[in-house]
C-alpha cells in the first residue's frame, strides 16, 4: 500500500476485492477514503462485504466517484446489511455523467427503480444481477438511459395490477443493440407483453432469453422475431441447458469441453478476452473462471465442473468403486500439476530453468510411474485407465499432457501404455471431431 501514493496520478484502473483477501477493502479505504484522489481513474472493480466495514466509509467512497471521470464501474456487494442505504447510492451512480459501463451485483438487494424516472444517465452498457428488478422496472431503466446499447438483467416474478397502464407508455430504445433477460421459473410475462417491448427496440441485433417452458414456443418466437425485430441477427433461447464461461484459452477448463464432446452434448461456450473479464467478473460465484451454468445455478471450480459433467454423461465410472478409481487417477494427475505450478510461477529465468530440470528429471518420472501402475491395475488389460472404457480420467490425462508434451515431446516414450492411452482418446470419433474444429488458442 505504501507505494501507491507515488503512482496515484497514473492509475487508470483499480480492482479492490474482499474475495480471498479479507480486509483488503478496509485497508485500502483507510489509506484512500475517496476515489477523487485518483485523477486518471477510468475503471473500478469494487467487491466488498459490509459486515466487515463501516457503511459510512463505503458510502463516502462510492459517492466520491462523482469527482472522478470513471467510465467503467463494477460493484459486487456481499452480505449487504445496508440494503436500503445501498439503493440510494445506486441511483446516484446512474447520475455519473462519465459512466458508460455499469455492472451491479448484490445479494437480495432492492432498488426503487422508479427513482430513475427523473435521472438522465449516459450509461451504454448495464448488467444487473441479484438486485430485485421486475419486468415493468425496465421502463424506468429505459427512461433514464437513452444511450443504452447493452442490457443484461435478472428479473423477479412480480407483476402488478397496474402493469397494463405502464405497458401503454413504453419508452422507445432507439440505441439498444443487445438485450439479455433471465426470467425466473413461472414468470407471468407472456409473449404478448414481450412483443410490445420489442416493438420499441428498432435496432436490436442480439437477443438472449433464459426462460421457463411457457416462453419456449418455437412458432411463437418465429412470428415475433419476424414481425417485431427485423434487424435481429443473433438469437439465443435457452432453458435447462449447459453454459460454460471461461477465458479464451484451453487451460484446466478444457477437460469439461472434452467431456461435452465425448458425451455428444451441445452447450453454450462463452469465452472472454482479458479486457472483457472485468465486466463479467462480478457475476461469477468466486469471481473466477471457469464457471458452468446449469438450470440457473453457476458452478465454479474446474474439477467440480468436470466431475459433475462426467456423471451426467456416464463418464465417471459405472459404480461407486469405479468412480473412486477414476478419482484416484485424477488426483494422481493433480499431484503432478501441483509440482509443475511453481515452474510456471517462477519469475527468475535461472531459477525457473533449475525448477524445470528438477521437474522433468525427478517429479515427472515418479508420477508417470504411478499413473502407469494405475492404468495396469484399474484398466482390466485395456488402454483406458478404468474398466477398459473411456472415463473423464482419460480426458484429464490427455488434456494435461498436451502441456507437458509441448515442453518435452518424448516424455512418454518409456511409458508405452500411457502413450497408447492418449492415442486411443484421440481416436474416439467425437473427440477427434472436436479436436479438429476447436478454436486455436495460445494455451
Amino acid at each position: 500500500m505504501d507505494f501507491l501514493p507515488a503512482y496515484i496520478d497514473k492509475i487508470e484502473e483499480l480492482s479492490i476485492s474482499e474475495e480471498n483477501t479479507p480486509g483488503q477493502v478496509y485497508a485500502f479505504l483507510s489509506f484512500f477514503p475517496s476515489f477523487a484522489a485518483f485523477k486518471r481513474l477510468r475503471t473500478l472493480y469494487f467487491h466488498y462485504n459490509d459486515e466487515a466495514l463501516d457503511w459510512n466509509i463505503v458510502e463516502k467512497a462510492l459517492k466520491s466517484l462523482a469527482d472522478t471521470m470513471i467510465e467503467t464501474l463494477s460493484i459486487k456487494a456481499m452480505s449487504t446489511n445496508n440494503r436500503l442505504l445501498l439503493r440510494n447510492v445506486i441511483i446516484d451512480l446512474f447520475r455519473l455523467k462519465s459512466l458508460k459501463r455499469f455492472t451491479l451485483m448484490s445479494v437480495s438487494s432492492s432498488v426503487n427503480w422508479s427513482d430513475l424516472a427523473n435521472v438522465s444517465s449516459n450509461i451504454e452498457h448495464l448488467t444487473v444481477s441479484g438486485i430485485y428488478c421486475k419486468f415493468e422496472d425496465l421502463q424506468y431503466i429505459f427512461i433514464s438511459t437513452p444511450c443504452l446499447k447493452y442490457l443484461d438483467v435478472d428479473l423477479i416474478n412480480i407483476i402488478y395490477p397496474y402493469y397494463d397502464e405502464i405497458e401503454k407508455n413504453i419508452t422507445s430504445m432507439s440505441t439498444l443493440r443487445t438485450l439479455i433477460l433471465y426470467f425466473e421459473h413461472d414468470s407471468p410475462i407472456t409473449m404478448n407483453i414481450l412483443r410490445e417491448y420489442f416493438n420499441c427496440m428498432p435496432v436490436l441485433k442480439h437477443l438472449e432469453i433464459k426462460a421457463h417452458s411457457k416462453l419456449l414456443d418455437e412458432n411463437a418466437w418465429k412470428m415475433l422475431l419476424e414481425t417485431s425485430l427485423p434487424l435481429l441477427t443473433h438469437f439465443i433461447l435457452r432453458t435447462t441447458l449447459f453454459r460454460v464461461e471461461k477465458f479464451n484459452n484451453r487451460g484446466r477448463g478444457e477437460v469439461s469441453r472434452l467431456i461435452f464432446a465425448a458425451g455428444g452434448q451441445k452447450y453454450e461456450d462463452i469465452r472472454y478476452e482479458d479486457d472483457e473479464w472485468l465486466l463479467h467478473k462480478a457475476k461469477m460465484p468466486l469471481s473466477e473462471m471457469p464457471v458452468l451454468e446449469f438450470d440457473g445455478t453457476k458452478l465454479p471450480q474446474s474439477k467440480a465442473i468436470a466431475r459433475f459433467l462426467a456423471k451426467q454423461f456416464q463418464l465417471a465410472g459405472r459404480n461407486n468403486l469405479e468412480q473412486a478409481k477414476v478419482d484416484a487417477v485424477v488426483d494422481t494427475i493433480e499431484d503432478l500439476i501441483t509440482k509443475l505450478i511453481p515452474v510456471f510461477d517462477e519469475q527468475d529465468d535461472a531459477k525457473r530453468e533449475e525448477l524445470s530440470k528438477k521437474f522433468f528429471s525427478e517429479e515427472l518420472p515418479k508420477h508417470l510411474q504411478n499413473l502407469d501402475v494405475l492404468l495396469k491395475e484399474f484398466g482390466n488389460g485395456g488402454l483406458f485407465f478404468v474398466g477398459n472404457y473411456l472415463t473423464w480420467a482419460d480426458l484429464y490425462f490427455y488434456n494435461f499432457f498436451e502441456t507437458i508434451l509441448g515442453i518435452n515431446e518424448n516424455c512418454l516414450d518409456t511409458y508405452p501404455s500411457l502413450k497408447q492411452n492418449r492415442e486411443e482418446v484421440e481416436k474416439q470419433p467425437k473427440i477427434a471431431e472436436y479436436l479438429k474444429n476447436r478454436p486455436k488458442t495460445s494455451i
